[in-house]
């Protein structure tokens, strides 16, 4: 009988890094922001460690040995920004405080990924950005790589075994969010950008600035059935919220102040930091 495929999809501002034979995810301290997770419908705001390590998922082994063989350098997709460690000088502790605030909301862990692919893309021409090092390096990361788009939802692909099965669901699409539940505009994602700083032992390097003379176009939901995957499991939480009305998201976002109608033109990006 075979196995499970397992999606998690990881929407929003994270920072995806290798640790040892795993891959740690980042959820920073944003104001208004909210760290959820779970499948859609039963999807809860979270804190601390989501340690997913102890649950037979099945990511990248060697074939001969059976050993997990993270090689970030190649496996992470091209269209998911990715910026060296050398920029910022690593990550502060998951604990540390900056005036008693906590500098993160929690992390994820998780065995390495079979595969990183990047979703809901846009042509690599919309991010424009102010100068810098992170810009830099994101688009030179990309070029390298052959691609022409860059996304803003990550989806790390697993299988959990047949033994594991859970009343014959063949698919399991699991979400994360580190986003708000209003519009974002360029402006704020900005403000965003400079709150995540001090997830960095180097915060000063962390230099990314989006361009704020005009807005981009909305990059549109897409579903790819090779993955399993819809329109709606690309949708940020501000787009459930607004549009879906799922059950679960208006409870999480019951206390944020809601958004007129109108086109959300810009979503948190996600990172993937190193080698």
């Amino acid at each position: 009988m075979p196995g499970i495929s397992v999606n998690i999809l990881l929407h929003g501002l994270f920072f995806m890094t290798q640790e040892g034979n795993n891959l740690r995810v980042y959820a920073p301290n944003i104001p208004m922001h909210h760290f959820v997770g779970g499948t859609r419908g039963a999807r809860l705001e979270l804190s601390g460690l989501q340690d997913l390590t102890g649950l037979g998922l099945r990511g990248k082994a060697d074939p001969q040995t059976g050993l997990p063989a993270p090689d970030p350098a190649n496996d992470v997709d091209g269209s998911i920004m990715q910026f060296p460690t050398t920029d910022v000088g690593g990550f502060n502790g998951l604990n540390d405080t900056d005036h008693g605030r906590p500098l993160f909301n929690g992390s994820i862990l998780l065995p390495w990924p079979m595969r990183f692919v990047g979703l809901r893309t846009g042509d690599i021409s919309s991010f424009r950005t102010q100068s810098g090092s992170i810009a830099n390096h994101v688009v030179d990361n990309a070029r390298k790589k052959g691609s022409s788009t860059l996304g803003v939802v990550a989806l790390l692909q697993y299988t959990l075994p047949a033994l594991n099965q859970v009343n014959g669901i063949p698919l399991l699409n699991i979400h994360y969010y580190v986003q708000p539940c209003s519009i974002h505009f360029i402006k704020d994602v900005n403000a965003d950008l400079r709150a995540a700083k001090s997830s960095f032992k180097d915060s000063n390097g962390f230099d990314l600035q989006m361009l704020e003379d005009q807005e981009p176009s909305a990059i549109p939901t897409s579903g790819h059935l090779e993955f399993g995957t819809t329109k709606e499991d690309e949708a940020s939480l501000e787009e459930e919220r607004r549009i879906l009305v799922t059950p679960d998201v208006a409870f999480i976002c019951r206390n944020d102040p809601f958004s007129v109608p109108g086109v959300s033109p810009a979503n948190c990006p996600i990172f993937f930091v190193g080698p």
